[in-house]
């Protein structure tokens, strides 16, 4: 039974609509987003791309070391191995859905030629065949490549349509993918580019948030739904709901990872951060610690307060006493300001 052809609404727990609401309320602020990217949107992407390639790495257990995946990001070397015939074919693959996420669509001789590149260019893989009747009498083989176009051709239809939400779409294409037999081997690895491509269409958080990054930190959780959604599909029960609220919670996580970027990243709100935390060290003793100042802004990263520490100490309104975790600031312009008083001039 096909779970793309079975659609309705789906019960949502109450924390996973909080989180839908959420999501939304975010993908609706993607024009500030990308005003605020704009200038290094380049990057950022090819930053997006690098954590998506070393983390699909770490998903799979691909046989590669920290350093080579540096290595083989930065250059288009020679493969020595299908390892790395893998790497470097997936590194292209990521870069050309990139630059063209929005108006990237899914056809099954695509879905054929990725299932080989990402298989070192296997050319074993092919589509299945199933048995089929010829106007009810004979009996002959038909390639899968239909089936899977139609379950494309049915996925289109349901996003154009606008009646249910994409991720919720998204989770029938994944199912059905993963359990129909469209090829003879080799589709784990393939589902997953398939999830990238469809969720990087609607939602843009993940042209600057790795994708591969969270679903390595829910790996188990994600395979356990994949695992659910499949024994639901061999008894013809048509459920993605767990599987739903993972894509979900993944999109989420990615929007306010997005969110958190743009706080650091927008040059406005950024000022007001180093401000803020100038105020505070004028109220502090006159040696002080960073760790004064993180429990006064527990919300600010690190690196904020330390470039605000910089710029201090070169104005040098500040200087440093020591070094390492335990070193302390001392205000250099403590006390020289002549203390005044309503009878100063007395």
């Amino acid at each position: 039974m096909k779970s793309i052809l079975d659609v309705k609404s789906p019960n949502l727990k109450n924390e996973s609509v909080i989180k839908l609401l959420s999501l939304y309320e975010n993908r609706g602020k993607e024009f500030y987003y990308e005003t605020i990217f704009k200038k290094d949107q380049k990057s950022f992407i090819a930053s997006t791309i690098k954590d998506d390639l070393f983390y699909y790495c770490r998903y799979f257990e691909l046989d590669l070391t920290d350093n080579k995946i540096k290595l083989l990001t930065k250059s288009d070397l020679i493969p020595k191995n299908n390892t790395e015939t893998i790497f470097l074919n997936l590194k292209k693959i990521l870069y050309r859905i990139q630059n063209s996420a929005d108006t990237y669509e899914l056809y099954a001789s695509d879905i054929l030629t990725l299932n080989k590149l990402l298989n070192a260019n296997d050319s074993s893989i092919a589509f299945n065949t199933r048995e089929i009747s010829d106007e009810g009498l004979l009996k002959k083989n038909e390639s899968m490549v239909y089936e899977l176009e139609n379950l494309l051709s049915e996925y289109k239809k349901l996003i154009t349509s606008k009646n249910y939400e994409n991720i919720y779409i998204v989770s029938k294409l994944i199912v059905d993918f993963c359990n129909d037999g469209y090829f003879n081997k080799g589709i784990n690895n393939t589902s997953l580019i398939i999830l990238y491509i469809v969720l990087i269409k609607h939602f843009k958080s993940l042209r600057y948030v790795s994708l591969f990054s969270i679903l390595y930190e829910l790996k188990d959780i994600f395979n356990n739904s994949l695992a659910q959604s499949k024994y639901f599909y061999s008894i013809n029960v048509s459920d993605t709901l767990f599987l739903y609220e993972i894509l979900l919670d993944i999109v989420y996580k990615s929007y306010l990872k997005l969110s958190s970027m743009a706080k650091e990243y927008d040059p406005n709100i950024k000022q007001k951060k180093t401000d803020n935390i100038e105020a505070t060290i004028d109220n502090l003793p006159n040696m002080f610690t960073k760790e004064q100042i993180r429990k006064e802004h527990p919300n600010i990263s690190d690196i904020t307060i330390d470039r605000t520490l910089k710029r201090l100490k070169d104005e040098l309104k500040i200087k440093p006493i020591g070094k390492g975790r335990s070193s302390l600031w001392q205000k250099t312009n403590h006390n020289s300001s002549p203390h005044l008083t309503l009878f100063s001039d007395f």
